[in-house]
């Protein structure tokens, strides 16, 4: 089909000819016709940083997880677009809401979670901060990891809701 032909226009671009761009090209029309490829989201990554063309793949990574059924390849291509958007792109603005979608998709995903919070508490954006908190609180099996969330609870309550009943809660919990 087309997405075949696509993709061995791009393997004779990169491969063959070395015209790095042209097989971005070739991949992210491949990918658009097929966003859960996983072999095309891999060559269209390593050609995307490899050609510097970081904004068109964050923005064709974003657009197919819109569209995407898989909720994993969802949350996957919302991940990676956070972390381009972090690292290339410098736009921490994108680079949490996209990792709160790629949570959306896989709200039991650790590493998610884990990303999202340093996101969340690099912006300051307590508000969001607090229930990704609660979410980690739930998954922690050690001790020490739960008392270290529940006191980063209390103290947002505390700090920035004026929430002490809340506060007290968390801290006695």
């Amino acid at each position: 089909g087309k997405k075949e032909k696509l993709r061995a226009l791009a393997e004779v671009h990169d491969a063959c000819r070395g015209d790095l761009p042209a097989a971005f090209d070739a991949y992210a029309r491949a990918f658009a016709e097929e966003p859960e490829d996983e072999t095309i989201f891999h060559e269209l990554d390593r050609l995307g940083d490899e050609t510097g063309k970081f904004a068109e793949l964050a923005d064709l990574f974003e657009n197919s997880a819109q569209t995407v059924g898989d909720p994993d390849m969802r949350a996957r291509l919302f991940k990676r677009v956070s972390e381009i958007a972090e690292g290339a792109l410098e736009d921490l603005e994108r680079a949490a809401r996209t990792m709160a979608r790629a949570a959306e998709a896989n709200p039991d995903d650790e590493l998610i979670l884990e990303q999202l919070d340093r996101l969340y508490t690099l912006r300051e954006q307590y508000d969001e901060l607090a229930p990704v908190l609660e979410k980690r609180l739930e998954a922690a099996l050690e001790p020490e990891a739960q008392l270290d969330f529940l006191a980063r609870i209390g103290a947002i309550r505390k700090e920035r809701f004026a929430d002490l009943n809340g506060a007290f809660d968390a801290y006695s919990r």
